[in-house]
């Protein structure tokens, strides 16, 4: 065959069929990266308004705990006030007991008696409101922990969050490479091909 009836059917199909699978494999790359940008961008917006919303929420929880610590904090100082109560009250009891062992009127013992009563209700009535203080104090500790429980959860979930967001990122930065990569090999090839085709053309031209 002629070499320059070869070079004039076979060149443009070489170039032609170069040109389609450029075209094709720059679009499929092109393609799976505006899928991830896609992605990526949607995720970063989702993560963005749940970031807002995790740090608002995360704001009021604290503040619950922060309101519980100063509640329990009342009521043990309520504690301590009453438990302070109650051992003058068994000072007070004690010294009506022992003033009764030496009492010889039956009325006189009878009075100290009642005291002694008076003194005992009194006890048992703060020591009652004692047990509800501290029925108190364990509904706080357990609103607590359900707020420390609840940012944990906002805090995980977050991370994790994070975590797909920063994935998807890496992913496209290797997507990325690959398709300048690719480029640049696609490059080198076609100036190669030129070369070998230019030669060819030149050699045909003048042979």
């Amino acid at each position: 065959m002629d070499l320059k009836k070869w070079i004039k059917y076979l060149l443009p199909a070489i170039i032609l069929i170069g040109i389609i699978l450029f075209w094709y494999k720059s679009c499929n790359i092109y393609d799976k990266y505006s899928v991830m940008k896609g992605q990526y961008d949607a995720l970063a917006g989702e993560y963005d308004k749940y970031r807002t919303t995790v740090i608002k929420e995360v704001t009021d929880l604290r503040n619950i705990i922060s309101q519980k610590d100063k509640e329990i904090r009342n009521i043990n100082a309520g504690i301590v006030d009453k438990e302070g109560k109650i051992s003058t009250l068994h000072t007070q009891t004690a010294k009506l007991e022992s003033a009764n062992a030496t009492l010889k009127d039956k009325d006189a013992k009878i009075y100290n008696l009642e005291q002694q009563l008076s003194l005992w209700k009194q006890k048992f009535a703060i020591a009652e409101t004692i047990i509800s203080d501290k029925d108190k104090i364990i509904f706080s500790l357990n609103e607590k922990y359900e707020a420390q429980l609840q940012i944990t959860t906002r805090y995980k979930q977050l991370y994790e969050n994070e975590a797909t967001l920063r994935g998807l990122a890496e992913q496209r930065i290797k997507l990325a490479d690959k398709k300048l990569q690719g480029l640049r090999f696609q490059l080198n090839l076609g100036k190669g091909v030129v070369i070998v085709l230019g030669g060819l053309i030149l050699y045909g031209l003048v042979s």
